[in-house]
């Protein structure tokens, strides 16, 4: 039985020139995505996010609600994500849109590397970039038309959604993932 011929199997062994081509794909479509955020005008719940900004930057320790006039303890939007811009923008002079536009850049930046950081520790071939760009591919095609939904991550919607909390939740959500599979079985 040992004499017997078997198929040498070999290990996965990353093919350059393909990992570079959906490298350039990744980069390429988060890149248009964040360029679009930058020279866009929004709708939908920006409005929202705005109207908070410039309420936390009126009174960053007590501001109103964004859309009436009463507390802001009775507010939805003042997350600790809104309150880090507001922040921010204060640190920086910003104003509401230019501090929106900075953030949907650093949400998508932080979405695509926490996806990096996801298949590094949940792929069979942690260092490739295939899995990831395949993610990314079928996340951003999923649908073909825009729903602008907050937590959207298809192309047609990420652009105009990479400003709002739920793209950094994302990120959030999958490095959180990422590390507590590190963690259990460092254990």
């Amino acid at each position: 039985l040992s004499d017997v011929a078997s198929p040498r199997v070999r290990p996965w062994r990353p093919r350059q020139g393909w990992e570079l081509l959906f490298g350039l794909l990744l980069v390429a479509g988060f890149t248009y995505s964040a360029l679009s955020a930058l020279r866009q005008g929004w709708g939908g719940d920006v409005r929202l996010y705005l109207a908070g900004l410039a309420e936390l930057d009126r009174d960053l320790l007590h501001p109103r609600h964004e859309a009436m006039p009463v507390s802001g303890a009775y507010s939805a939007a003042y997350t600790p994500f809104l309150v880090a811009l507001a922040g921010l923008a204060r640190l920086t002079d910003s104003g509401p849109v230019e501090i929106l536009r900075f953030a949907a850049v650093l949400n998508l930046l932080l979405y695509a590397l926490a996806v990096l950081v996801f298949f590094r520790v949940f792929s069979g071939a942690p260092r490739s970039l295939v899995p990831p760009v395949a993610f990314f591919v079928a996340s951003a095609l999923l649908r073909d038309r825009m729903f602008i939904w907050s937590s959207d991550t298809s192309i047609a919607s990420l652009r105009f959604v990479a400003a709002y909390p739920s793209t950094f939740a994302w990120a959030l959500a999958l490095s959180a993932l990422a590390l507590t599979k590190q963690l259990l079985e460092s254990e």
